[in-house]
């Protein structure tokens, strides 16, 4: 399925059938799985680890997810990582791009149980606490911010906007001492 979603979405290039076209599609593909993978200043992303190399199948169920997603077509883009995930269980970042598009579906609790499962994989794998935040925040629960922006700034002791936020977090969860540094 997801070889055939990849190849529809190439047959349409306004270029199809030249060697242009096939280059440019091709560089698109690798764009599009690498954009998947940035992170901000001090911020480390799933990558595979040294020497691992990423099953054929899996990467292009990646592949379509990401063009699906890049397409607006969020619910394609779950079901192709349901895909990749199901041939390789071990990617933190097939995970985490499935949090993100169930968070654009608005299905927040899904949302939430991919970033986990990313976290379960790479427990120190920033870009998916800075996702939980978010998506606990969404939720309201102040708790689990606050204990996610805890491993943020145990991670990231340089992150200014993770300690800020979670000294809000402490207020609004009424722990003045825990503000503090008490």
């Amino acid at each position: 399925m997801a070889a055939r979603a990849v190849w529809s979405l190439v047959q349409k290039s306004p270029v199809q059938g030249t060697m242009f076209g096939h280059v440019r599609t091709c560089i698109f593909a690798v764009l599009v799985v690498f954009s998947g993978c940035s992170a901000g200043p001090g911020r480390r992303v799933a990558l595979p680890e040294a020497g691992r190399k990423a099953d054929p199948d899996a990467l292009l169920h990646f592949i379509a997810a990401k063009l699906y997603g890049l397409k607006g077509d969020h619910h394609a883009a779950v079901i192709e990582l349901q895909e990749a995930a199901a041939i390789d269980s071990t990617s933190p970042t097939v995970f985490l791009t499935m949090a993100h598009s169930y968070a654009y579906l608005n299905k927040v609790n899904s949302a939430i149980k991919a970033a986990q499962q990313a976290l379960h994989l790479d427990e120190d794998l920033l870009e998916a606490h800075h996702f939980l935040v978010s998506a606990y925040d969404r939720k309201g629960d102040t708790e689990s911010v606050a204990k996610s922006l805890e491993r943020i700034v145990a991670l990231s002791p340089d992150d200014m906007q993770a300690h800020f936020a979670l000294v809000d977090a402490y207020m609004a969860l009424d722990q003045k001492d825990a503000a503090v540094g008490g």
